[in-house]
């Protein structure tokens, strides 16, 4: 071989291993950095009516008493939210969340530690110190800052935690005209509600699992005579209506 080949072959040679060497500390580099014991996890929230349908604003259901309704405002607030590992450790994300219907409502847990997840725990409402604070100290872009439509109460300095309202056929004959707005508000720290939903989630730092958390709104209905005895209610005007909600909310969510 002549000389000049082998000094070719031997420039050659140290490329191609000063080529490895690099792609394996990459790669190293990747690893530890990817492989941190961390991971990231999605949680979606979004309004049905039923088990499997979307809520839709218009669309005409028909409740228990046979009368029919449409829902125009179906929005409400999640806090307190936390994720529950096999072992019973809880894991919190700071964060206030205004789910609306129609809109995506996610909250990101990210650099969680990698392991199996079996519950997710939150709390429908705000807490009692942020819920008596002033909502006009927040900027418009806030979730806590004022809303429209408003789901603030200015005169008892507290947040709206459900806001539920719609349109109904109160006729005796019920011909199917909805003819009244009925509204449904639920709010003060005593109704704070707390919802606990058993999920299988395993975060590595591999995958970015996601859990999707429905309101069953038709649920919210139960035992409730929308349309008859009962249309209205902003929590302290007629409190028999809030406690039936109240009762309702607590058990109308599902997660997958």
């Amino acid at each position: 071989m002549k000389t000049s080949t082998i000094k070719n072959y031997a420039m050659v040679m140290l490329a191609v291993i000063a080529s490895l060497s690099i792609t394996s500390c990459d790669k190293e580099h990747d690893d530890d950095h990817d492989h941190d014991g961390t991971g990231h996890l999605h949680v979606n929230f979004s309004n049905r009516y039923g088990l499997t349908e979307n809520l839709q604003y218009g669309t005409v259901y028909t409740g228990s008493n046979d009368r029919d309704f449409t829902v125009t405002t179906n929005q409400y607030y999640i806090s307190n939210v936390r994720l529950v590992d096999h072992a019973g450790a809880e894991v919190p994300i700071d964060a206030y969340l205004l789910v609306k219907t129609g809109v995506e409502s996610e909250l990101e847990f990210e650099e969680v530690a990698a392991g199996h997840y079996t519950k997710l725990r939150f709390d429908v409402g705000i807490d009692s110190a942020t819920n008596h604070m002033d909502a006009t100290t927040y900027d418009t872009s806030s979730v806590l800052g004022l809303q429209s439509p408003s789901m603030y109460w200015s005169w008892a300095s507290g947040y709206i935690f459900l806001r539920l309202e719609g349109m109904v056929d109160t006729s005796a004959a019920k011909t199917g005209t909805k003819d009244y707005a009925w509204e449904m508000h639920l709010g003060m720290d005593a109704n704070l509600v707390s919802v606990e939903l058993p999920i299988n989630a395993t975060v590595d730092s591999e995958t970015h699992p996601g859990v999707n958390v429905y309101l069953n709104t038709a649920a919210l209905f139960n035992g409730i005579d929308l349309g008859g005895a009962d249309l209205f209610t902003h929590t302290m005007n007629n409190m028999p209506l809030a406690m039936k909600l109240k009762t309702n909310l607590a058990t109308s969510f599902t997660a997958e």
